[in-house]
């Protein structure tokens, strides 16, 4: 039965794996522990897998569906974080990037555009001893 809802088949399809992900674990599992053979495991573990990624299909297409029709700048924050491309990583992340919150919007519910949304600017990069050390290596071989 064909009904063009794309939400509905995707809660079908994971419902559908998840339920073919609990028999194939009840069967490996009946299989190793009835019959004593030892494959019986190897098919339950392909059944957890089944089960799990069909689990992780849905929560994707809920979040999907809770960002329908926004944009990025919709959800970003409107001042995130920046810092000189030279600043080495540890650096940014001790002095800047703990002391912001971020959150996710994997909880379902839908998203609500924030105020004052504008892209990050990268700062102009200032002179530093690593980009003037790359800026005198040679090409490399066969560059035009």
């Amino acid at each position: 039965m064909r009904c063009g809802d794309r939400g509905r088949a995707n809660r079908v399809a994971t419902g559908a794996g998840q339920v073919l992900g609990a028999v194939l674990i009840g069967a490996g599992l009946a299989e190793a522990v009835l019959l004593r053979r030892p494959g019986g495991l190897r098919l339950s573990l392909v059944g957890w897998f089944i089960s799990w990624a069909s689990a992780r299909e849905g929560q994707a297409e809920v979040f999907r569906e809770s960002v329908k029709g926004l944009c990025v700048g919709d959800v970003m924050r409107p001042e995130p974080p920046c810092t000189l491309a030279w600043r080495p990583v540890r650096e940014f992340v001790a002095t800047k990037a703990r002391t912001v919150r971020f959150s996710t919007a994997g909880s379902g519910a839908r998203l609500s555009p924030a105020p004052n949304t504008r892209l990050c600017r990268p700062a102009h990069r200032a002179e530093s001893p690593e980009s003037r050390s790359h800026a005198a290596l040679p090409p490399a071989a066969g560059a035009p």
